[in-house]
């Protein structure tokens, strides 16, 4: 992940970017379980932007997002899907 932060760094420093955080499943379907993923997938976007800033991004262009587990790649019936649905999407917004 150092790898894919430091090229957001040097190509993109100039742009606004978007960090939407996804979640997997296992916080549960029930409605606690609904908002535990929806504020895991939002501290997963937050984690980024913090490394970003870190890095010397501007934390005026950055804007995080969390999408709970509602937009799965892979359904998790496996260890591999749960893992790939745990992610955050990096958007670049033109100006």
């Amino acid at each position: 992940s150092n790898i894919v932060i430091n090229e957001i760094i040097k190509s993109y420093s100039s742009k606004k970017i978007k960090l939407v955080g996804h979640a997997s499943k296992l916080g549960g379907s029930d409605v606690a379980g609904k908002r535990k993923n929806m504020e895991i997938s939002i501290a997963r976007a937050e984690t980024i932007k913090n490394m970003l800033i870190n890095k010397g991004f501007d934390a005026g262009k950055i804007f995080t997002f969390g999408k709970g587990d509602i937009e799965p790649l892979k359904e998790e019936e496996k260890k591999y899907g749960e893992a790939v649905n745990r992610r955050v999407e990096v958007f670049f917004i033109s100006e």
